[in-house]
C-alpha cells in the first residue's frame, strides 16, 4: 500500500508537479484521484478529515491538504521519507513544536545563537522549518507580517498533543481542555536581557508571537498565526554582535538563579523599560519611564515625596561617584513623566535628554539587582551601603 503511494507521488514529481499551484491545476488528471484513494485507505490518515490544532489555533483540514504536503515534502526528502514522516505524525500522541517571537529588522552575527534557557535567536534561513522560513519571508516582503522587515526570530522548543477534534466537538468546550501554553516567558526573558546590554535608543523589540512546527510534521499551515505584542517597535535596523549576545546570556544565567518573587517584581520595570526603548512617542516614553521608576525604586504603600525618595534610593543604591547627578536624573525624569501624564506633552525639548539619562540609571539599577539580589530599600535610603563609590557603567 505504501509502495503504491510512493510510486504515485514519484510519478507526479516526474511529470513536473513541484508546487501546490501546479498540483491543483494538473494533478486531478495525473494521479490525484488514485493518490487520494490510497490515502483514504490508510486508517491513520482519517484524522485529516477533521480539525487540526497547532498552538491554540484550529483549522479544518482534508486529505487533499495531506497530499499537497506529501508532494512538497517529497521534493526535499523523497516520497518514501515524506510518507513515513506523515505516518509518524499520525501515530504520535505528542509532537515537538516551537514558540517564536518575530523580531523587527534585527540582524545577528553569527547567524544563530542559543541562550542558556534553550531559546535560540536565528536568521530566517537557520530556523528548523524551511517551508515556514520561505513563507515567512514571502509574507514579510508583501506586508503580511507585523513589522517593517522580519529577518530573524527568537524561538524555543515546546510540545503539544496531536489534536484533531471533530468540528462539532469544539462547540462543547474541548478547546480549553487541551489548551496550549506557549513559552512566552522564556522568550521575553531573552528580550529583557538583550535590552539590558544595549543603549536605550537602540534596543530591539518583538512584534508578535506564535507557534510553528518542524519540517517533518504535516501541519496546514506550518504556523498558528500572529498574536501581537505591545508596544509598537522601532523602524530602524538593529545589528547584534556575538559579544552582545554572550553578554545577554550571562545576564540571563544570573536572572534564572533569582528567587521567583524578585523575578516577578523586576518584570514590571523590565517591561516598562522595554516599552521606553521602543518606537512609541516621547510622551508615552516619559509615562512608561515614570512607571518603571515607581516599580523599581518604590515600595508598597508609599504615597509622599515619591520623586525625591526614588532619587535618593537610586543615588545611594548605585553609589556612583556623582550621586547628585544620579539623584537629579531620576527626580527630573519623574517630573517629566508626571507632566506628560497630566498634560499630554513634554514641556521642553531637553526633556527627552533627561529621560535618556534616567533610563541609563534605571538599567544599571536593574543590572545591580540581578547581580546582588533583593534590596533593603530602608537601608539604602539611609545610606547604609558597604560598597565603595563606583564609576558609572
Amino acid at each position: 500500500m505504501t509502495e503504491k503511494i510512493v510510486k504515485i507521488i514519484q510519478g507526479l514529481l516526474d511529470s513536473g508537479v513541484t508546487s501546490r499551484e501546479q498540483f491543483s491545476s494538473v494533478a486531478y488528471g495525473n494521479g490525484m484521484t488514485p493518490l487520494l484513494k490510497e490515502i483514504h485507505s490508510i486508517s491513520e490518515f482519517e484524522i485529516f478529515s477533521k480539525m487540526q490544532r497547532l498552538g491554540n489555533r484550529y483549522l479544518r483540514v482534508g486529505r487533499e491538504d495531506l497530499v499537497f504536503w506529501l508532494i512538497e515534502r517529497s521534493q526535499t526528502v523523497g516520497a518514501q521519507q515524506a510518507l513515513q514522516d506523515a505516518l509518524n505524525y499520525a501515530r504520535a500522541t505528542q509532537v515537538e513544536v516551537y514558540d517564536l517571537v518575530l523580531l523587527d529588522t534585527v540582524y545577528i552575527d553569527p547567524r544563530e545563537f542559543r541562550f542558556c534557557n534553550g531559546v535560540t535567536i536565528a536568521m530566517l534561513e537557520k530556523i528548523p522549518n524551511q517551508r515556514f522560513s520561505i513563507e515567512l519571508n514571502r509574507a514579510a516582503f508583501s506586508g503580511g507580517t507585523p513589522g517593517a522587515e522580519i529577518v530573524s526570530i527568537l524561538y524555543v522548543s515546546n510540545s503539544q498533543p496531536v489534536s484533531h477534534p471533530c468540528s462539532t466537538a469544539t462547540e462543547g468546550g474541548l478547546w480549553e481542555s487541551v489548551r496550549y501554553n506557549p513559552k512566552i516567558s522564556d522568550l521575553t526573558d531573552v528580550i529583557h536581557c538583550l535590552t539590558l546590554t544595549r543603549a536605550p535608543d537602540s534596543s530591539l523589540q518583538g512584534t508578535a508571537y506564535g507557534t510553528f512546527c518542524k519540517d517533518d510534521q504535516p501541519f496546514v499551515p506550518p504556523w498558528d498565526g500572529w498574536y501581537l505584542l505591545q508596544p509598537r517597535p522601532r523602524r530602524l535596523g538593529q545589528n547584534l554582535r556575538e559579544s552582545e549576545l554572550s553578554a545577554a546570556d550571562e545576564i540571563l544565567r544570573k536572572w534564572r538563579k533569582l528567587d521567583t518573587p524578585l523575578k516577578e517584581k523586576l518584570k514590571v520595570p523590565l517591561s516598562r523599560l522595554g516599552n521606553f526603548c521602543s518606537g512609541i512617542s516621547d510622551v508615552d516614553k516619559a509615562i512608561e519611564l515614570r512607571i518603571c521608576i515607581d516599580a523599581l525604586f518604590g515600595s508598597d504603600g508609599e504615597r509622599n515625596d515619591l520623586s525625591y525618595r526614588a532619587g535618593i534610593r537610586a543615588a545611594n543604591f548605585l553609589n556612583e561617584v556623582d550621586k547628585r547627578a544620579t539623584f537629579e536624573a531620576i527626580k527630573s525624569a519623574y517630573r517629566v513623566g508626571s507632566n506628560a501624564a497630566h498634560t499630554g506633552e513634554l514641556k521642553k525639548k531637553s526633556d527627552i535628554d533627561e529621560l535618556m539619562k534616567a533610563a541609563v540609571v534605571v538599567k544599571n539599577a536593574i543590572l545591580k539587582t540581578i547581580d546582588e539580589g533583593p534590596v533593603d530599600w530602608s537601608s539604602v535610603e539611609l545610606g547604609l551601603s558597604e560598597s565603595p563609590p563606583v564609576e558609572g557603567r
